[in-house]
């Protein structure tokens, strides 16, 4: 349920942090009559059956609870329903508060009006579009007639884009959320997955339907009513190759009125006129990095491996071979290779020959910019960072061969045992540390750029399933 006429006590001036309550004093001899007007939407009349008419005596708490006014004479239906309360209901010199249950999401009041004639002095008006922000105080001869208002929240359509996606990526791969200005999730049941122009309903008028008729992607398109204020939007990605690249919203589809919002604010506001949609257009981007790795040998032992004896492979967080390879360099010993990865998480491995040790130092460089220096086998790429990387191998010491002398009074007999300590068997292979589980969270923060670097991190207004 919904109260908006008030949730809070007018004599202690407390209003649950909103708007603090207006008392009107009154003093006909009809009761109280509450109008509730559904004024728009697809179905007005079904959203108005679904109501739940209620009349709370002050005062009301905010979590709903509250004593309930019994007697409503109820008459007229669907989008307009009035309900009266006779005096022998009501209480002179009681105030009472006006609520709605039932209402739905997709709606809200957005005015509450009361006049008073109670036929011995000029009528008393009480308007209110602050939820709660009105009580109702009756007296004997009063009579209060109150309209209460109900409009569908102003809808947010976000058109969806997806560039460069060589793998068929389509919008069920991606959650959309919303977030406002204190950061917090806005609860959207069900959630915004695999968004369709079903769910978009226009009714613009005439002169901008045409144009929101071109701006919509007929293929993807989310519909969200959603109250005014300011929002973040962000979403959750494909694990790998897909980033937020930019949004642009506009108020009613006036270009005049269109915020460009380059990657990672993904900040928008949505309007406060009812009749003032909002048309975001959010574009994903599939991208990828080159990726290199140089392998250095080393042969202070008995080793007699080149690189050309060595695979480079690069892992997933799974510990899947996602890419593998090798370029020798000839008359150094050493070799590299170079991958074009899907941005993610992944991490360098090297395979080989038995009898060497193998470590890494990754360097992330972001692109045209400074680089960061680390140790290690993992890395991350993102739309503004690469890694390099430099795999060295080491062949083990070998060990001694021992000689076991064995002599007797009677005879002298000479035995040599040769023992030689063998060396490993399977050289270890850099493999992540983490398991499959790779996920990322980039509040909105709509969505943004994911960067794990070695001790560090920017987290925007993505995450990562």
């Amino acid at each position: 349920m919904k109260r908006f006429a008030s949730l809070c006590a007018a004599a202690l001036g407390l209003c649950a942090g909103l708007a603090v309550a207006t008392v009107v004093e009154a003093g006909t001899g009809e009761g109280i009559e509450v109008d509730y007007r559904v004024l728009n939407g697809a179905d007005p009349a079904a959203v108005g059956d679904a109501l739940e008419l209620e009349l709370f005596v002050e005062p009301a708490t905010a979590d709903d609870s509250g004593t309930l006014v019994p007697g409503c004479s109820e008459y007229g239906s669907g989008a307009h329903r009035i309900c009266h309360y006779v005096p022998g209901n009501l209480t002179p010199g009681q105030n009472y508060v006006i609520g709605v249950g039932g209402l739905d999401d997709a709606y809200e009041v957005v005015g509450v009006s009361c006049y008073n004639d109670n036929g011995t002095q000029p009528p008393e008006m009480l308007d209110t579009t602050e939820f709660p922000g009105a009580v109702i105080q009756y007296n004997t001869a009063d009579r209060w007639d109150c309209n209460v208002d109900i409009v569908t929240k102003p809808m947010l359509y976000i058109d969806k884009l997806i560039t460069n996606a060589p793998d068929g990526a389509s919008s069920s791969d991606f959650t959309l959320e919303i977030y406002d200005d204190t950061g917090a999730l806005v609860p959207i049941t069900p959630a915004i997955v695999d968004p369709d122009d079903a769910q978009c309903s226009f009714e613009f008028v005439p002169a901008l339907q045409a144009g929101a008729d071109q701006l919509i992607d007929d293929d993807i398109c989310a519909a969200v009513p959603l109250s005014a204020g300011a929002y973040t939007i962000g979403e959750i990605l494909p694990e790998y190759g897909y980033d937020a690249g930019l949004l642009v919203c506009q108020s009613s589809f006036d270009v005049f009125d269109s915020e460009i919002l380059p990657s990672p604010s993904f900040d928008f506001t949505h309007s406060s006129d009812d009749r003032d949609d909002t048309l975001c257009t959010l574009t994903n981007d599939y991208l990828t990095q080159t990726v290199s790795a140089d392998i250095e040998v080393i042969n202070d032992g008995a080793g007699t491996a080149t690189g050309a004896d060595f695979t480079i492979e690069v892992f997933d967080p799974s510990g899947a071979v996602v890419a593998s390879g090798v370029d020798p360099e000839p008359g150094t010993g050493n070799a590299s290779a170079e991958f074009v990865l899907a941005i993610g998480e992944y991490t360098f491995g090297v395979d080989g020959p038995d009898g060497y040790e193998a470590s890494a130092a990754v360097t992330l460089s972001d692109v045209g910019a400074t680089e960061i220096i680390g140790t290690g086998a993992d890395f991350g790429i993102d739309r503004s960072q690469t890694a390099s990387g430099v795999i060295t191998v080491d062949d083990l010491a070998q060990q001694p061969t021992t000689t076991t002398t064995t002599t007797t009074t009677t005879t002298t007999t000479t035995t040599t045992t040769t023992t030689t300590v063998a060396p490993t068997t399977t050289m270890t292979r850099l493999l992540p540390s983490t398991g499959s589980d790779s996920s990322q969270t980039l509040p909105m923060l709509l969505l943004g750029l994911a960067m794990l670097a070695f001790g560090g991190g920017a987290i925007l207004s993505a995450r990562r399933s």
